[in-house]
């Protein structure tokens, strides 16, 4: 039984060994992103790290205000105009991102877009935004706003 054990063991630890920790640096979502997989080669990484940029980019078309064509952006232009029809996929993700800024206190708050009305933080603003501009764009941050 001990030698089975051992053996065991030992073909756990050479499994471990062989899998290898994978980076990836870029600009997802409009911000630095890293994605990491373990895998057993560097083929297998890139083809996961594929994957995971993939599906990034999936979801950055359903939820991204910035991107005009988006559900998410379609229900701003249309806010306190008319309803708007979204996928359940849209719908669960947003009723998520709310829970996650009620469970934060709003540290996350997905609400925050407007403050991106005046705020640049591509290296592109020459200027402060006025005060004025400033206390309106924080008037409409506030995920318990939104019902």
């Amino acid at each position: 039984m001990r030698k089975i054990l051992s053996v065991f063991l030992f073909s756990i630890s050479l499994l471990a060994h062989s899998q290898i920790a994978h980076k990836r640096k870029l600009f997802l979502l409009s911000s630095p992103f890293e994605l990491t997989v373990v895998a057993n080669d560097t083929v297998q990484a890139n083809a996961l790290i594929d994957e995971g940029i993939a599906e990034v980019k999936r979801i950055e078309n359903l939820i991204s205000d910035w991107i005009p064509t988006t559900l998410i952006s379609e229900i701003n232009r249309n806010a306190g105009i008319r309803p708007v029809k979204v996928t359940q996929e849209l719908y669960d993700l947003v009723e998520r991102a709310i829970k996650i800024s009620d469970i934060t206190n709003g540290a996350f708050d997905i609400s925050y877009a407007s403050m991106d009305r005046i705020w640049k933080f591509d290296g592109s603003m020459k200027a402060m935004p006025t005060e004025e501009a400033i206390k309106k764009s924080v008037a409409k941050i506030g995920y318990k706003k939104l019902f």
